[in-house]
Parts: C-alpha cells; sequence; structure tokens
C-alpha cells in the first residue's frame, strides 16, 4: 500500500512538472515582443563556402600545434568573402585564434580545440602605454 501511495505521488509530481514546464517554455519570439526595449536581433548568414583546417595542414593528433593553419584557414576565408572554417573531429592543439569577420569556426561532433598549456604564445597586447606582455610577464 505505502509502495503505490509512493508510486501514484511519483508520478502526480512528474505530471505537475511537466504541466508547469511546458506553460512557462517560450519562444525567442515571445522574448523579442516582450522586451521592455528594444531589440533587433539579426541571425547571421555565411556564404556557403567551407574550409577546412586540415586543407591548410593540420592534423588532430593532440600532439601537432596547429596555430598557423587554422588561422591561415580563417585568414583565407576572410580574404574570399566569407564563409565557414571547419574543424573536424579530432584532438586540435593550438595556440591564439584570431578569429575575423564574416567567418563561422564550426566544430563537428566529436572535436575536442585544446589550447596549449604553453603561455609564451599568448601575448596580450595594448597593455599600459602600449607595451605588449606575454602571459609570464603580467602574472609576476
Amino acid at each position: 500500500m505505502i509502495k503505490q501511495r509512493f508510486l501514484a505521488l511519483t508520478l502526480l509530481s512528474c505530471l505537475s512538472f511537466t504541466a508547469t514546464f511546458s506553460q512557462s517554455e517560450r519562444d525567442m519570439a515571445y522574448y523579442i515582443k516582450n522586451a521592455p526595449f528594444k531589440v533587433s536581433i539579426t541571425e547571421p548568414v555565411f556564404p556557403a563556402k567551407v574550409l577546412n583546417i586540415k586543407d591548410f595542414g593540420a592534423v588532430g593528433d593532440g600532439q601537432t600545434l596547429n596555430t598557423d593553419a587554422i588561422n591561415k584557414a580563417i585568414a583565407t576565408c576572410s580574404v574570399s568573402g566569407g564563409g565557414t572554417v571547419l574543424i573536424p573531429a579530432g584532438l586540435w592543439l593550438t595556440g591564439p585564434i584570431e578569429l575575423k569577420s564574416n567567418v563561422n569556426l564550426h566544430t563537428e561532433w566529436g572535436t575536442l580545440v585544446m589550447f596549449s598549456s604553453d603561455h609564451s604564445l599568448f601575448k596580450m597586447e595594448g597593455g599600459a602605454a602600449g607595451h605588449n606582455y606575454t602571459a609570464k610577464s603580467w602574472r609576476t
């Protein structure tokens, strides 16, 4: 008897939660329409061209540093009018990546982009009085 009551209460709780959740769920159009300020959101549209970082020499073995290949793919894509730079499934080690206008950086399912633990690769620009700093110099 106690087991049946427990199951009944559990079922009612689940149904109540589901009903409440579905009533409170709203789509983006609702929030844009009812925002307390003017909202202008436009989804970006990229040219259909797709550049694969492998075509620029990237190796997805988790050990090869692919910074140059990824940045070359992004720069080439941007200069040629934009599109998508594809990082396929794999382990991709990289340093700093510089994103550019009109470029969609896309990763496939099963992709892991790992940033190098070598802090000397990452430079901070535009520091105090225009000085450039490496990660090591600003940590000390």
